[in-house]
C-alpha cells in the first residue's frame, strides 16, 4: 500500500492552485511496528512541510513588495530556526537612492521588518515552557527527540533564547508604582462586586549563588483564584526592580478588581510580611 502525501498552495485567486508532492510511504502487511506514521517518518514530513511553505510565503512576499526604481544588490542567506527544522531563505536587498548623509544604510532589504528575529514565536514559546520546568540540556534533548531541529541544539542555545524572552518581556512590564489601583471611589462603586478575594501564598528561601560566595534569597508565590487556573510568580529580592508591579500584573491576569481584597498567606517571616503587608504594594489588600 502506497501512501503519498501532497501541499496545494492558493497563491491568489487569479492563479491555478500548484500541486507538489513532499512526501510518500510504503506500507506492505498490517503490524503494529507499521500502523500510522513513525516518528522518523513524522519528523521528516514536518521539516518538508516547513520548507515548502516558509518557501512559498517569502518568495510571495518578495515578489509583491519589490521596491520600485531600486537596483537589486543580489540576496543575502537568512536562516530561520523553526520547530520543525531550520529553514535556509534568500532575503534580496537593494541599493538605496545615494544621499548627502553617507553614514546611512545604503541597502535595503524588504525582509527585514518581517524577518527581524530568526527564532519564530512558537519555538521560543516551547523552549521557554519546557526549560522553565526542567534543565536546558534536557530541553535540548527531548526537542531533538521529538522534533525536526537542528542536532546542534544545546543547553547554551536553549539558555540564550531564554534570557532574550525574558529580557523582552521585561521591556513590557510597566514602570514600579507605589498606588495601582487609582481610580476614584465613584469609579469603585460602579463596578460589579468582585468574586471572593484572591488568595497569594508567598514564602522566601535562600539559594547558593555559584559566581560569589554566599546566596541571594528569592520570593515565590501562587495566586489561587477562587474558580480560575492558579499561576506562579517569583523574583530575587535583592535585584528586582519591580517586584510589586510584578505581582500586580499577575493578579490583574487573573481578574482583579479595585474593590477587591487579597489575602496573602506566610510563614510570619518578617521580611515576608513586611513585604507582603506593606501598603503601597496594591491599595486594596486584606493583611493576612
Amino acid at each position: 500500500m502506497n501512501f503519498k502525501v501532497q501541499v496545494v498552495a492558493c497563491l491568489s485567486d487569479e492563479q491555478e492552485p500548484i500541486t507538489e508532492d513532499i512526501f510518500s510511504l510504503n506500507r506492505g502487511e498490517l503490524t503494529m511496528q507499521n500502523l500510522g506514521l513513525t516518528l522518523a517518518e513524522s519528523k521528516e514530513m514536518l521539516k518538508t512541510i516547513q520548507k515548502k511553505l516558509i518557501d512559498r510565503q517569502i518568495g510571495q512576499y518578495a515578489k509583491t513588495h519589490v521596491p520600485v526604481g531600486l537596483r537589486k544588490k543580489g540576496s543575502y542567506p537568512v536562516q530561520l530556526k523553526t520547530l520543525f527544522g531550520d529553514v535556509r531563505v534568500d532575503s534580496p536587498r537593494f541599493y538605496l537612492p545615494q544621499t548627502q548623509d553617507e553614514t546611512g544604510a545604503k541597502t535595503f532589504s524588504p525582509l527585514n521588518d518581517i524577518l527581524n528575529q530568526h527564532v519564530t514565536p512558537e519555538r521560543l514559546y516551547l523552549e521557554t515552557k519546557w526549560a522553565s520546568l526542567i534543565p536546558y540540556q534536557k530541553t535540548a534533548d527531548l526537542l531533538k527527540e521529538v522534533l525536526p531541529v537542528n542536532q546542534k541544539i544545546n543547553a547554551t542555545t536553549i539558555q540564550q533564547h531564554l534570557h532574550s524572552v525574558v529580557e523582552e518581556q521585561e521591556k513590557q512590564l510597566a514602570p514600579e508604582a507605589t498606588f495601582f489601583n487609582s481610580c476614584c471611589q465613584l469609579e469603585r462603586e460602579a463596578l460589579p462586586l468582585p468574586d471572593r478575594p484572591l488568595v497569594v501564598g508567598i514564602d522566601g528561601g535562600y539559594v547558593h549563588h555559584w559566581h560569589k560566595k554566599g546566596c541571594f534569597e528569592i520570593i515565590t508565590g501562587k495566586s489561587m483564584p477562587d474558580e480560575k487556573p492558579a499561576k506562579c510568580f517569583g523574583f530575587v529580592q535583592d535585584y528586582d526592580t519591580k517586584p510589586r508591579r510584578r505581582v500586580f500584573e499577575v493578579l490583574r491576569s487573573q481578574g482583579l478588581q479595585a474593590n477587591q481584597s487579597v489575602e496573602f498567606f506566610t510563614d510570619g517571616a518578617l521580611i515576608l510580611y513586611g513585604w507582603c503587608t506593606d501598603a503601597p504594594v496594591i491599595d486594596s489588600l486584606s493583611k493576612s
